[in-house]
């Protein structure tokens, strides 16, 4: 049987999902290298940022980065119901959360250093002197950024990967490391942070200049324009699913001989899941 088009948007929504929290996990990893200063953050960097610093690398990460936005977005229309669980509901809105806290820190680690090579604001030092001294608030929207996100994407897996024996074996070890993780990250940022302060209080090591004017009118400008655009096809998708129950309401009262407008998942004779990603089970252990 063919895959419905909801089945197709869950499967590129997990995929690209996973890939994300593969990133995800190697940058808290990093992150978690400041316990022992600024520069050992930097030297880990280069080795935990190698898979993503290449063509290859930067493709999947920015495609998977796409993909799990159209992705969520395009899983609006098919939907014919909003009757969630309390976790689906917290997916949702964390979703909804994410772009708003997550593009300044695309823009500025991943745009500018292509428009303004070796510009200030590019490397570990920098963006730790934008936090905790230029922009204190902007830091305190990075640290709300590595917790929402390390939620979201640790309670995605969990409903997607409960229903395997091997996950159920090991849950309590997983849960240790999602929750043992952050913290690392937590006090890796904020030992780099404390180090960085004690440089400007004594004069003590190398301090990034601020960010160039021209590079921080790119952040801010690039940063609007992501979040019109995503949010923009948020409330397009949202408004086609509203438009297509009422085309469906209006068909019902007035007995016309048209078909519901509503999609619904084909029949393929799987087990549904109760995952975020409502995969099929059967037959993928």
């Amino acid at each position: 049987a063919l895959l419905s088009v909801r089945h197709i948007l869950d499967r590129a929504r997990a995929g690209s999902g996973l890939v994300l929290f593969v990133y995800t996990s190697l940058h808290l990893l990093n992150h978690s290298a400041g316990i022992a200063g600024i520069d050992m953050m930097k030297a880990a960097s280069v080795l935990l940022h190698a898979p993503w610093n290449n063509p290859v690398g930067k493709l999947v990460l920015y495609g998977a980065f796409i993909a799990h936005i159209l992705a969520s977005i395009g899983g609006i229309i098919p939907r014919t119901s909003w009757r969630l669980a309390p976790w689906q509901w917290g997916q949702l809105l964390s979703g909804l959360l994410i772009p708003l806290l997550l593009a300044m820190h695309i823009t500025g680690t991943g745009l500018i250093p292509v428009l303004f090579p070796g510009a200030p604001g590019t490397t570990y030092d920098s963006v730790l002197r934008i936090m905790w001294l230029d922009a204190p608030s902007i830091g305190a929207m990075q640290i709300a950024l590595l917790i929402v996100v390390w939620a979201h994407g640790c309670v995605g897996l969990h409903y997607w990967f409960q229903v395997y024996p091997w996950y159920q074996r090991r849950r309590a070890a997983l849960g240790a490391v999602a929750l043992t993780l952050p913290a690392l990250a937590l006090s890796g940022v904020i030992s780099g942070g404390s180090e960085l302060l004690r440089r400007a209080a004594f004069g003590t090591g190398e301090l990034q200049p601020p960010v160039d004017v021209a590079a921080l009118t790119v952040i801010v400008d690039t940063t609007n324009m992501i979040l019109l655009v995503v949010y923009g096809l948020i409330l397009a998708a949202v408004a086609l699913r509203l438009g297509l129950a009422a085309g469906d309401h209006w068909c019902r009262q007035h007995r016309v001989g048209c078909q519901p407008v509503c999609w619904r998942p084909a029949s393929i004779g799987v087990r549904r899941s109760r995952s975020l990603f409502d995969l099929p089970r059967s037959g993928e252990r």
